[in-house]
């Protein structure tokens, strides 16, 4: 593996991300929530979501849809690192 590739099992650099947990049962909640909030997709079934939730499942900001999974989630990080929400290393 090469030095600057990220791996699931390292450490976090940052001490509040190290001992972040998130219950099962909040895991298994965000699917619904991010059905729920995406509109575009309750009228035409044909886009994907993305969203950023804080470790007790609230959903921090608005879902990001377009027609590709990856567009979506590219869309939901370019906002929080735009918007300093999260910070390029922790991701």
């Amino acid at each position: 593996m090469r030095q600057n590739q990220y791996r699931l099992d390292s450490t976090p650099r940052d001490a509040a991300c190290r001992f972040a947990r998130v219950a099962p049962a909040i895991l298994l909640s965000l699917s619904q929530k991010l059905r729920e909030g995406q509109r575009v997709f309750a009228a035409t079934g044909g886009l994907h979501g993305a969203a950023i939730f804080s470790l007790d499942g609230t959903m921090l900001r608005d879902i990001r849809e377009d027609v590709g999974r990856h567009n979506a989630v590219d869309k939901v990080i370019g906002f929080a690192l735009t918007n300093a929400m999260v910070r390029w290393r922790n991701i």
